[in-house]
């Protein structure tokens, strides 16, 4: 009987040992998980402000050349790709007109 109990012990601690194990590895992986999401937020919400700061300094740029039409303006606030927005920012600077501006986006 000594041996049953012994032998069921044994296992009862192998299994309380193996369940702790895998409570500090969910709890480490769920902390790391959140740690990288945290990141990831954090990075995809300083692009979309940089973009969102650029779109309206093109707006800016493009106000100074007169009324900026409702469609263009919901095209350039809709834009992400930072390449784009830095080559249109060059555009908005450079032309002396919105339709200036228009014809070289088109022409990209």
């Amino acid at each position: 009987m000594n041996s049953i109990l012994t032998e069921y012990n044994e296992e009862q601690v192998l299994a309380d040992i193996g369940q702790e194990r895998y409570e500090e590895g969910k709890a480490e992986g769920k902390a790391e998980g959140k740690a990288e999401g945290k990141a990831e937020g954090k990075a995809e919400g300083k692009a979309e402000g940089k973009a969102e700061g650029k779109a309206e300094d093109i707006l800016d740029l493009l106000g100074e050349c007169g009324e900026v039409p409702v469609d263009l303006k919901e095209i350039i606030l809709s834009e992400k790709d930072p390449e784009t927005l830095k080559r249109w920012l060059k555009f908005a600077a450079r032309a002396d007109s919105i339709e200036v501006f228009k014809n070289r986006m088109r022409e990209t």
